[in-house]
This record gives C-alpha cells, structure tokens and sequence, in this order.
C-alpha cells in the first residue's frame, strides 16, 4: 500500500473515524466525571552502597558494579516485594481504622467518611482494639488471612485507592542513575495518606533490609560463637585439671623445681664424695700413726675413756651436718639456722678440746721416756681420729639425705611425662579457642562492616502534598477519541489487505493474466450530473483507450474491408457487457464495428461456432468481486474457441483505482488535498 493509497483509505473512513472517536472520548468523559483529585509525594534514600565506609578495608579501593548493580537490584526487588506493600496495607488500615475522627495527618474528612461506608461498626467491632495499634494490626492480618469474604480483606486485597495491594504496587521506586539513592514516589487522592504511605513503607522496608542482612551472617555467627564458647569451656577444663594435678602433688613449677633438685643433688652428690674422701685420708693417716705408735701408749684405754664424748661428738657432727645440707639445699633459707649453727660449732670445738684434754691426760700418765715424739704423733692421731668421727657422722646424714632425693626423684619423674600430656592438650585446646575467637572476630567484623556500608538512610523525608496534580482526565479523552479513530482505521486497513476482489487494474491483469483493454468507474445513479468528479471525463477516457486498444488489434490482424465483429464476453452474470456496449455506442466513432453480448461464459449457453468467428474478444470482469478456477478455466476454454487471447475490461472499479490506467482523475480538491497528494507523491516542484 502506497501513502497516497492509506491517504485514500483514510478519507474514505475518515467519518466512521469521527464517529467513533466521538462515541469512545463521550464515553471517557461520562464515566470520569466524577474523578478525584491526586496527591504525589517522594523521598529519597542513600542505599551506601558505593560511598558508605567500609571496617574492613577503611582505606577505599576500587568499586565493584557489578556487585553494587545487583545489591540495588535486591534492594529495589525487596521494596517492591508483594510481603513489604502487605504489610504496609495492613498497617495503613489498622491505623486508618482506629481513628474515631478525621486526622489531617492520617486520614482527611472525605477519606474518613468513605471507609466509615466500606468497613460497618459490626465490622470493625471485632478488629479495632482502642488504643492498641499492634492487637488491632494483628486483627487486621488475621482478617486478610481468612477464606471467607470480609470487608477487611477486600480493602487489602483488591485495588482501593488508598489501601489496596494493586493500588499500593504503583509505587515508583526506582535507582536515580548510577548513583547510591533510590527515589520512591507515590500518589494517591489523599495527601495525608500519601505522606504517610511513604513514611510507613520507608519503615517497612528499611526493617526488612536490616534482617534479611543480619540474617545472611546470623547463622555463620551463631555458629563461631557456639564453637568459642565450647573451646573456652574446654580450655578452662583442661587448666583446672593442670590445676588440681598441681595443688594436689604440691607443684609451683615443675620445670624450675626439677632443676633446681637436680642442682642441689649434684652438690650434696658432691659433698658426699668429698666427705668419703676426707673420711678414708683421715682413717688412712690414722692406722698410719697407730702403726707408728705401737705399744708405746694404750690406745683402747683412750678410746675406752673418750668413748662417750665420742657419741656426744657423732651427734653435734651430725646435728651440725643436717643444718648445713639443709641451707644448701633448702629452696627457702632459714635466717634461724645460721644462729644455730654457730652455737652448735662452738659446743663442738669445745668438746673437740675436752677430748683432746682427756687424751693428752690418759698419754700423761702411761708416758715412757721418748714421751715428746710419741705426744705429737698422738696429737695428730687424734686430729685423724676426730675427722674421722666427724666424718661417719656426716655420712649418716648425707646417705639418709640421699635417700630422701632419691624418693623425690621417684616422684618428679612420672610428673613429667604427666605434665607433658596437660599442657599439650591445653596447647590444642588453646590454640583452637583462638582460632574460633579470631573466626568470631571476623564474622562480628564482616556483619558490622556489610550492616554499615548497606545501611539505608532517609536522605530526604516525604513532604505533605498540598497542591494536587493535574488532572489526567482531559488525555484520557483525548486517548479514547484518538484509540476510536485508530480502531477504525485498523480494520479498514485489515479488511484492504483481506480483500482478494479483482480491485483495480494492476491486481486485475496479475490474478487473470490478460492485459488490460481499459477500466471503467463504477458509476453512481446520476453520474452524469455528479458535482465532485466528472465521471463522463472518465467514461469517455475509458471508451477511447477501448477503441483504440480495439482499433489496433485489428490492424495488427489486417482486416480491412470487413466490418469487424467484437465479441463482448464475461466468465459470470451481471459484470456489466450490456451497459458497456450501450456507453461505447454512444460515442461516435471513425470506424462500423459490430458489437456482440456473449452469454456468461459458465453458464454454458454461448455459440461456439458464432464465437469463432470473432475478431476480437474483450472479456468484462466485475472488480468488486473475486477470480477464481472456475472463471480461469472457462475464459481458458473460450480462447481456445477465439484463437487468440481475450483483452480484460475491468468494470465497477472505484475511481480513485483507475489513476493508473486513465492518469489524474477530475475531481474538486482543495488546495490542502492537493498539497497532501503532492507531498505523498514526492513531487514538490509546483
């Protein structure tokens, strides 16, 4: 279809356009002429996604979008969630319902008084609890929730104005570019309900951003402080158990303790040897000296009268030997010991002295004439024989002394091994503590950080509208005028490309596949006197390119004294043969040709043998009415008779389809149609 084509068909239908725009915009304005005013309000909010700090990594870098695109996404996706705008309808009504009068904050008068008719008393009796919004809001969710039908849940559920799911679902919520705000807009026909719808979601929505994001650590959370509570509970176990091991086996460190034994035995292992070594030089000079002597002094009657000093001095030897070990090995001197000591030397150096008085005594009294010799080798005997005495007494001790390490050695070795396994476990159950108190570190650290860089914030807070928008009633009727038009048009362009009529001249010659003779306008009843369009201009035109068309056929067939025979011929009734003949008669003509009405050629009643003899054959076919095999076969059958093939007359053809064939039609356009048809034909040269 051509632009000037659509341009036809749209003058064509341009009053049914008219008509039923008119109907649909009448019908907009009837049933909107009772529209509300709107109210519109917005907030906007900073989701922190790209600017927020961040605890762990407070130092910046680079910005992931990908991950800031689809936390926006989650977050638009969870305002616009159906559970949010329940929740918010719930609430908007609970609050709605329990106001006894008009709040300009909440509810205006107009408002009030519509729900008062939408909810009776008997209705709002069983739901609305004076002065306690959360039993009422859950009322209202129990009503909502309910199978049978409620005042309660048709406001909820359908597509109330001010508390219906479909109504609150228009919301707008949307990022503002790529930045961290998201913009939410609303309307509503009440401007107290429309500030406070946002108000209310905004709440909502920033509650059930908050949980949804401690609910993604929670669990891992949960899960670290379960495990450091078990390990420290484990731990403090293990260091009681060290603890009690400690107290009960009277340990305050093991580790020094047994160097410290170990230490102090070495020294007393010395001591010991030292003392053995004193004790056989000291016996060893003594048989020595008492070889020397002899018979020349009475030895067992000097031991006989120092024999009980001689006990007397194996005590204080051994007291006195008790006393040093100990400050030697003692881990806590005694400031005592060293007093005690002293005096215990000083009776021993003074029974040393008796002693030595006794013996020199007895030697005085048995002294044989080389007494001088013999008094010093006694003097020595007895030093010897008093390092001696010392030094059995000594060794009494040491080896009791010895006995005693040797029993706490029997005890510090299986400590050991003891001790070892302990403190390896509480290594292990240390070390995993820490481990899980640094899991739990992290994941306290990660929940904070994720909850400070995706906390929302209202960044600009709902304004109370005052001003209400503009009216959408006046587009509206406008839309319906112009949906009118356009349903019009629509089915007059599908009922154009569903037409297989014949239709116009190049259509025609394509479906029947002869050419073309000549068109012919479909004609009004009183064509002749037609005002707008000169239909005998078109007639005429049609006769003379027929004649012509006719004229030189038979020329081509070299008929020149004969009168020419011309066979009007048509596949059906009623294509128009009679009439076309009577309009080529009354035109004058140069030439006598004999013009012949054939029968419909599908009616099987025309003469063959007549229709043989034609000259020239002109088939007459309808454009208003379809082609099909039957006509094919029949013109097919009737040109095998003629000899030679039909010329087509396309007759009833609309004017405006014969431009074409005929050139420009004569009829009254305005300066506009005319500028319109040039437009469309892209010839702007006049």
């Amino acid at each position: 279809m051509t632009i000037i084509q659509f341009l036809r068909l749209v003058a064509r239908n341009l009053k049914w356009m008219m008509l039923t725009g008119i109907i649909a915009g009448g019908s907009t304005f009837y049933s909107s002429r009772d529209e509300k005013k709107t109210y519109t309000s917005n907030t906007i909010l900073n989701t922190g996604l790209v600017t927020s700090y961040n605890i762990s990594n407070s130092q910046g870098g680079k910005v992931d979008y990908g991950y800031t695109n689809n936390e926006s996404e989650n977050i638009l996706g969870l305002a616009r969630s159906r559970e949010t705008m329940e929740a918010l309808a719930a609430e908007l009504l609970a609050e709605a319902l329990m106001l006894e009068k008009p709040d300009d904050d909440t509810l205006t008068a107009g408002s009030f008084a519509e729900l008062q008719k939408l909810v009776p008393p008997d209705a709002r009796t069983g739901v609305v609890v004076p002065g306690d919004f959360a039993k009422t809001l859950l009322n209202v969710e129990a009503c909502r929730a309910r199978r049978d039908k409620n005042p309660i849940k048709d406001l909820l559920e359908g597509d109330h104005e001010l508390f219906g799911y479909e109504h609150l679902i228009t919301m707008v919520i949307k990022r503002e570019a790529s930045t961290d705000m998201i913009r939410i807009a609303y309307t509503a026909t009440d401007p107290a309900v429309c500030r406070n719808t946002l108000l209310k979601h905004t709440r909502i929505f920033i509650a059930r951003h908050r949980a949804v994001k401690e609910g993604q650590s929670t669990s891992v959370l949960d899960f670290f402080e379960r495990s450091t509570q078990e390990s420290a509970q484990a731990l403090a176990t293990k260091e009681d158990e060290l603890l009690s091991f400690m107290e009960k086996n009277k340990i305050i460190n093991y580790y020094e303790q047994t160097r410290y034994i170990a230490a102090k035995k070495e020294d007393l292992d010395e001591f010991y040897f030292k003392e053995i070594m004193s004790m056989a030089a000291a016996d060893s000079s003594r048989r020595s000296i008492e070889d020397r002597l002899g018979n020349r002094i009475n030895l067992p009657e000097i031991n006989k009268n120092l024999l009980a000093q001689r006990e007397l001095l194996a005590d204080l030897s051994g007291k006195l030997t008790e006393l040093e070990i100990g400050s030697l090995t003692d881990s806590v001197p005694n400031p005592s010991n060293k007093s005690l000591i002293s005096a215990l030397k000083r009776e021993e150096d003074a029974l040393i002295q008796s002693l030595r008085k006794n013996a020199e005594a007895t030697f005085a009294v048995n002294r044989t004439p080389d007494g001088l010799e013999t008094q010093a080798l006694l003097q020595r005997w007895i030093e010897h024989w008093l390092i001696v005495e010392q030094s059995l007494a000594r060794l009494g001790v040491l080896k009791a002394r010895r006995a005693e390490f040797d029993i706490i050695y029997g005890r510090f070795a299986p400590w050991g091994s003891k001790l070892k396994r302990i403190e390896r476990e509480i290594g292990v159950t240390e070390q995993a503590y820490l481990e899980n108190l640094h899991s739990f570190n992290q994941a306290r650290l990660h929940k904070e950080s994720m909850l400070m860089s995706t906390t929302l914030r209202v960044m600009d807070p709902p304004f109370y509208p005052i001003k209400a928008g503009a009216s959408k009633r006046p587009t509206m009727i406008i839309m319906s005028f112009m949906v009118g038009m356009i349903l019009v048009l629509a089915l007059a362009i599908a009922k154009e490309f569903m037409d297989n009529s014949l239709r116009d001249p190049e259509r025609a010659t394509k479906i029947t596949n002869l050419k073309l003779a000549a068109g012919f306008p479909i004609l009004p009843e009183k064509w002749r006197t037609h005002k707008r369009l000169d239909y005998q201009f078109l007639v005429r035109r049609a006769c003379e390119q027929l004649r012509q068309r006719v004229d030189l056929d038979l020329r081509q067939q070299g008929l020149k004294d004969e009168v020419p025979r011309i066979a009007i011929l048509s596949t059906r009734a009623r294509e128009g043969k009679t009439v076309l003949i009577n309009l080529i008669k009354e035109l004058p003509s140069g030439a006598q040709v004999e013009w012949i009405e054939v029968p419909a050629l599908l009616s099987g009643a025309y003469p063959v043998a007549e229709l043989a003899q034609m000259d020239v054959a002109l088939l007459v076919a309808d454009a208003t009415r379809t082609w099909n095999s039957a006509d094919s076969r029949a013109l097919s059958m009737a040109q095998e008779i003629i000899g030679h093939s039909c010329r087509l007359v396309l007759n009833k053809v609309k004017p405006d389809n014969l431009e074409t064939a005929l050139g420009e039609i004569p009829k009254k356009r305005s300066r506009l149609r005319r500028w319109i048809k040039r437009l469309a034909a892209l010839n702007l040269s006049k």
